[in-house]
Order: C-alpha cells, then sequence, then structure tokens
C-alpha cells in the first residue's frame, strides 16, 4: 500500500512476461489462470506484442461491475481503439451492448452491417427500416399477426419458373395498387381497371358495382375454346355450350333453361354485322340472323336453298307505319328467306310505304315467287270508302317492282296506289293533293329473255298511277280481273298496259281478261295522254276479253310499229276515250273485234289506220255515239269483214259530218254483211247523226261486197256512197 500512485511491473527483455494465479500443487496449468504479454507461439493470433488472459480452469470467466454496491453502478464495460479514438464496443451497466455505438439503445445495436452465417431467432418482432434482402432456400414459417395498422410491401417478386412451389398465402384482404376496401382482394382504384372479389366470393371486373351478380364484366368477354353454362362439371361438348343451363336453378331461378338474345325493335338501326350476327325482332317477333346481306328469320332457309315455300312479310319486318326504307328491306327478307325454288311472300292489311323499288333478277335466283294480298282496295285505302286490303304505297314517280328475266313472278289481290297516304290519285287538286306518279317504266315493269314467262297479274288494283304493267319481251302471262283508277294525265304520255318487244326478245301469247281500265284522273274529267292497252313492235298473239277501257286517250291502240300476228278482242269496251276506242296501226297481222262496243269516243269508234294491211275481222260490233265515224278502214287491208253490226248515231256534235263506216281510197277486199248501219244512238232506230250508213272513198277498189246490210236512218237517204269504176 502506498499513499501516491502505485506500480506493479513485469518486464522482459526480450521474452514474455506474465503473471499467474493458480490453485494446484505443481505446474501442469490445469487450474490456474494467466496473464502475459509476448507470447508469439504455440496459439491462434499471438504475437510478441499480444496481451492474453487465460483461464486454463474449466469454469467461469466472470467480470463484475461495482461489486460492492450493484445498485449505485454507474460505470460500463468500454472497448476502445487506441487512446483517443471511437469506442469499438460498449456493454452498458444495463445489459445493452453495442457495436460501434458508445450509447446503445437495444439489447443489442449494432452501427453498421452485420452478417449472421447460420440461424437467427427472433422472439419478438422484426423491424426494418431500409430493405430486407434474401435469397431463402428453406421454410419460412410462422405467423405475421399485426392487429392494427398495415404492412406496406412496395414490390414482392415471385420467381415465375418456380410458383408452383408456393403452398397457400393466407389472409383476410389484399389491396394491390388500392386498398382492399372491405373486399377480399381489390386490384386498381380506376373503375375502368378494376378487379375485385368480395367476401362472399362474387366478382366484378371493370366495375364498382355488381348489380346483385355473382360475375359481373363491364366490357367485352373473350374464349379463346369453350364457353359453358350449367355444365355440372362436365366438359363442354361445343365451343358454346348452354345444354345443362338453368337446370340447377332453385326459387326464382328454378326452370328458367332458356336463353335470350338482343332485343331490337327493327333492324335498321343496326350497323357493322357480319354473317351469323343474331337478334330477337320485337316488331315482327322473330328470332332474325344475318346472312352477310340481309336479315333472315331464323329458320327460314331451314329448308336448304328451297325455303319454307310460304312466307308472311309481316314476320320479316313489313310496318305499316314505315316511311323509310323498312318495308323494302321486309320485302327483300322475305323473298330471299323462300330461297331458290320461290314461293308465295303473304302481305297483311294496311298501307305500306315504299321508299324504292323492289328489284327481281333471275341473276338471283329470285323466280317462281307469288306475292298475295289479302284483297285489294278500289279506291286506294280512302278510309271512308275502302276497308281492308293490302295497298303499297309509293310517292315517287319509280316502278314498285323493277324485275328482269325473273320467271313466273304472280301479283294477287294487291292495290298498288301513287301518292300520298290520303291522295285520290290523279293530278291532284292544286293544293294539299299532288297526285298520283307515273310509276316510271311501269309499276309493275318487266325486262324478259328467251324462256321468261309465267306471269299472273290478278285481282289487283292500280289507284293514282299513269303507266301500271309494262311487259317488254315476256310471253305466256295474263292480266286478270285488275282495276286501274284515278290515272294521273299529267305525267306525260303512257299506258297503263303497255305490251312490248324487248331488243330481239319478241312477246308472244299474253291473256287480258275481266279488267276494267278507267283513265279519269278524277272520276270525270277525259285523260287525254294515257292509253288503256297499248302494243308495239313485234308482240303476238293478245288476247284481250271482258275487258272494259274507259275515259283513256285511246282504250286499246297498236302503235304504228306493231309488226306481230294475232291481235284478238272479245266482248270489250271501248268508251268516252279522248280519240279513238280502238285504234289499229302498223303492219300487224290477224286482227280481230268481236262482239265489242266502242261508244261516246271523241274520235272514231273503230280505226284501222292507213298502214293495215292485215287480215282484219269485226264481227257483231256495237258502235254509237262517236264524235268521228263508227268505223273507219283507212288501210289497204288484204280481209277485212264486218258481220252484223249495229252502228248509229255516231258524228256526234256535227251531224252529217262522219258515217257509220268509212272504206278509204285505198281499202280492198271488204266484206260487210247483215247488221243495221243507221238510225239514232239508243235504239238504232228513225233518223240519226251519221251522214251515210256506208261511205266508199275512192274510186278505185278491187273486191268489196256489202250483203243483206240495213243502211237506212242516215242523214243523206242514200245510205250508201259509192262512185266506183273499177
Amino acid at each position: 500500500r502506498q499513499a501516491g500512485s502505485a506500480e506493479l511491473q513485469i518486464t522482459s527483455d526480450s521474452s514474455v512476461a506474465g503473471l499467474t494465479v493458480g490453485r494446484e500443487p505443481g505446474t501442469a496449468n490445469t487450474n490456474n489462470a494467466e496473464f502475459r504479454y509476448g507470447e508469439s507461439g504455440g496459439t491462434d493470433y499471438n504475437t510478441a506484442q499480444s496481451l492474453d488472459i487465460i483461464n486454463y480452469g474449466t469454469d467461469n470467466f466472470n467480470y463484475y461491475l461495482s461489486a460492492n454496491n450493484a445498485g449505485a453502478v454507474a460505470g460500463n464495460f468500454f472497448w476502445h481503439k487506441g487512446l483517443n479514438n471511437s469506442t469499438l464496443m460498449t456493454l452498458k451497466n444495463t445489459g445493452r451492448l453495442g457495436i460501434g455505438k458508445t450509447e446503445p439503445t437495444k439489447k443489442l445495436d449494432v452501427l453498421g452491417n452485420a452478417h449472421i452465417s447460420s440461424d437467427l431467432s427472433v422472439g419478438g418482432d422484426l423491424s426494418v427500416t431500409g430493405s430486407l434482402n434474401s435469397d431463402i432456400s428453406g421454410d419460412l414459417t410462422g405467423n405475421v399477426n399485426a392487429t392494427t395498422g398495415t404492412s406496406n410491401f412496395n414490390f414482392i417478386n415471385f420467381n415465375k419458373d418456380n410458383y408452383h412451389e408456393f403452398g397457400q398465402i393466407e389472409t383476410l384482404a389484399i389491396g394491390i395498387g388500392t386498398t382492399s376496401g372491405g373486399k377480399s382482394l381489390s386490384i386498381n382504384d380506376a373503375k375502368t381497371d378494376k378487379f375485385f372479389v368480395t367476401t362472399s366470393g362474387k366478382v366484378g371486373i371493370k366495375t364498382d358495382d355488381l348489380h346483385g351478380h355473382a360475375l359481373y364484366v363491364n366490357g367485352a368477354i373473350v374464349s379463346n375454346t369453350s364457353l359453358c353454362v350449367g355444365q355440372d362439371g362436365n366438359s363442354p361438348t361445343a365451343a358454346v355450350d348452354f345444354r345443362n343451363a338453368g337446370k340447377d336453378g332453385v326459387d326464382t331461378s328454378a326452370n328458367r333453361m332458356y336463353m335470350y338474345p338482343p332485343v331490337v325493335s327493327g333492324n335498321s338501326s343496326l350497323v357493322g354485322m357480319s354473317g351469323g350476327a343474331l337478334f330477337f325482332n320485337s316488331t315482327s317477333s322473330k328470332l332474325e340472323v344475318y346472312d352477310g346481306s340481309n336479315w333472315v328469320p331464323l329458320g327460314a332457309n331451314s329448308s336448304g336453298s328451297g325455303g319454307d315455300g310460304f312466307v308472311n312479310a309481316a314476320d320479316y319486318g313489313l310496318d305499316a307505319s314505315a316511311t323509310d326504307g323498312t318495308n323494302v328491306t321486309a320485302i327483300n327478307n322475305a323473298i330471299a328467306a323462300l330461297g331458290t325454288n320461290g314461293g308465295t311472300i303473304f302481305f297483311p292489311g294496311g298501307m305500306f310505304y315504299l321508299n324504292a323499288a323492289i328489284e327481281l333478277t333471275q341473276a338471283a335466283n329470285e323466280n317462281s315467287l307469288r306475292f298475295v294480298g289479302s284483297g285489294h282496295q278500289n279506291y286506294g285505302g280512302k278510309i271512308t270508302e275502302d276497308y281492308g286490303g293490302t295497298v303499297l304505297r309509293r310517292d315517287q314517280d319509280d316502278e314498285f317492282f323493277n324485275i328482269t328475266n325473273s320467271r313466273a313472278i304472280h301479283f294477287v289481290g294487291i292495290t298498288f296506289k301513287g301518292g300520298a297516304a290520303s291522295s285520290n290519285g290523279g293530278d291532284g287538286d292544286g293544293g294539299s293533293d299532288a297526285g298520283g306518279i307515273s310509276g316510271g317504266n311501269g309499276a309493275i315493269h318487266v325486262l324478259a329473255n328467251p324462256g321468261c314467262q309465267g306471269y299472273l297479274i290478278e285481282n289487283c288494283v292500280f289507284h293514282g298511277i299513269a303507266n301500271c304493267i309494262t311487259f317488254k319481251g315476256l310471253s305466256d302471262s295474263i292480266i286478270r280481273g285488275c282495276r286501274f283508277r284515278n290515272v294521273p294525265a299529267g305525267k306525260g304520255n303512257g299506258a297503263c298496259i303497255a305490251l312490248n318487244e324487248n331488243g330481239s326478245e319478241v312477246i308472244d301469247q299474253i291473256r287480258i281478261q275481266d279488267c276494267v281500265l278507267d283513265g279519269s284522273p278524277n272520276g270525270s274529267a277525259l285523260n287525254n295522254a294515257i292509253d288503256g292497252i297499248a302494243i308495239y313492235n313485234t308482240v303476238s298473239t293478245v288476247y284481250v276479253t271482258n275487258t272494259s277501257a274507259i275515259r283513256l286517250r285511246r282504250s286499246f291502240y297498236s302503235d304504228s310499229s306493231w309488226d306481230g300476228n294475232f291481235f284478238y278482242f272479245q266482248n270489250s269496251e271501248a268508251e268516252r276515250a279522248t280519240e279513238d276506242g280502238f285504234s289499229i296501226n302498223g303492219s300487224g297481222n290477224f286482227v280481230t273485234i268481236d262482239n265489242c262496243f266502242s261508244s261516246t269516243n271523241n274520235g272514231h269508234g273503230i280505226n284501222i289506220g292507213s298502214s293495215q294491211n292485215s287480215s282484219l275481222n269485226i264481227t257483231n260490233p256495237n258502235v254509237r255515239d262517236n264524235t268521228g265515224h263508227g268505223i273507219l278502214i283507212d288501210g289497204p287491208t288484204n280481209n277485212c269483214s264486218i258481220v252484223n253490226p249495229a252502228i248509229g248515231g255516231n258524228s256526234r256534235g256535227s251531224s252529217g259530218s262522219n258515217h257509220g263506216i268509212v272504206i278509204g281510197s285505198n281499202a280492198n277486199n271488204i266484206y260487210i254483211a247483215g247488221g243495221k248501219i243507221g238510225g239514232n244512238t239508243d235504239e238504232l232506230a228513225g233518223t240519226g247523226t251519221q251522214g251515210r250508213g256506208i261511205q266508199i272513198n275512192g274510186n278505185t277498189h278491187s273486191n268489196i261486197r256489202i250483203i243483206g246490210t240495213n243502211v237506212t236512218g242516215n242523214q243523206n237517204s242514200e245510205g250508201i256512197s259509192q262512185s266506183i269504176s273499177s
């Protein structure tokens, strides 16, 4: 003990200096301890400047702070590098170890990096303020049980090549790009990019609202393999398999094993279709499929190219309220539905507007079609006069049906109306009623090639149309029981029925029977522009029977171009024509007018034109009260016979100026037998207005025979006037 500083020094000049304390009888270093300096060999890390503290015994190596008074301890354990440099390690009297830190705040507080080469067990929380980088090749076990707050992972990269090695991830909710929002899984916040799964397993895609459904997708769904509904765990048997759909439904979903396609009122608003598009037409109550060019009711072609044989145009969208192209589309679709074998298209009652002509062609295999209405309307559908029936209406100067080479087309029980729905037709009233239409080349216009025949137009009405029926080159066809009314006179010249060749294709065998052609535009005035029945060029074998043509320009007319054969009239009437009743022109041959009536015309009753040299037979003619001659034979006929005529009261309005029969200066081979030519209009009695019964012009004729004909009762007492020299 010393009052001042004291020092114990053990020093070696060149070797080890040490201090040994122990508890043993010998020097074997088994139960002692050594404090030494300068041992440079024999153990690891020893050098001539090393300090070693060695316990050779087998028990503790103890360090004590304030062993006398632990409660008052103030010091710590420090490890320094050099005398005045920073502390390497500190062990506080609180038990906190700091590595690189003088004041550790945790039990182990490391300033800087740390490396653990083996296992690390954490009994509490592991908090990482930076990045946690790890290559885990073993098992990651245990649980993260945070009852509050959010564990934020900015990025988790799972090795895609080993994704199958994951067993399961268990969590109550996951939010990716957004919060979970009370859902089991929620991805993205924007509605248009959202995907979520609710806690009850319902799925929403690109939406915020499931609308009560288990799956709701606000966008297109594409499957590149198969789609099945109600398969009950079985594999689909088709690209789209609904065979078992709805069979497992319960409560309000039970017994609903059916499906709904899109429902649209009509198809005119639909765009962007390609073949196979499907929808339900609520107007026609039909399921329709798009065939690449037209909408066709599903099943309409179920018999292959043969079609159904009968269709109702209403089933294809025919609509009495439509004022656009709806009805043209509906009729075209109905035609398409019948297929190549044709069939019947039925039009229900009502007035149906057409904004364009219906085009039929043989090239499109549109043959053997029968258009049938529910009955015609004589007055064009005027509410106060017509009830029921089918009316097709146009308000443009154009055709209704434009037909090229199609075979065997029939029209039955239909009214074709020109003008506004409420129009009276004709030439209108100069005010709100603009009148009828021209009909273009003909309301029913047919261009025929060789073999084109078999048409029938029956029990139809043409109201307010100038050119009603035009056949060009068509043969073996019939017009029967038709009515022509309120014919416009202001649409240019034309004919209710016109027959003409089509280039080199001529007409042969046409029957017109039981028809009434009234050309008056308004029910009283005469028509000075439109003929009744007119033929042109090479038209042959035309039979007109039981037909009346009145108040027209010419009731029955053959043009100067006519060069066909056989124009035959029987039991027909020509009345109140602006010009002639019968006007036969051209060089055509074999004309027969049998038991016909021609009266009150403003020209001649029967006019045989100057170029007519045919065989002409007129039997039982009843020709009265015409302004001109009763019968004028002005051509060089080769054979003309007039048998049992009843001709009187002609030269109306100019008594004595015109005659019963006039034989022109070039006429030859004429035979007149029996009958009465003279007297008044009503009874052929007394003295009528005709100049003479028979007037023969010119003095050179060949073979004129007049036998047993009564020519009394004319203005000139000479019933026959002639000055024949040879």
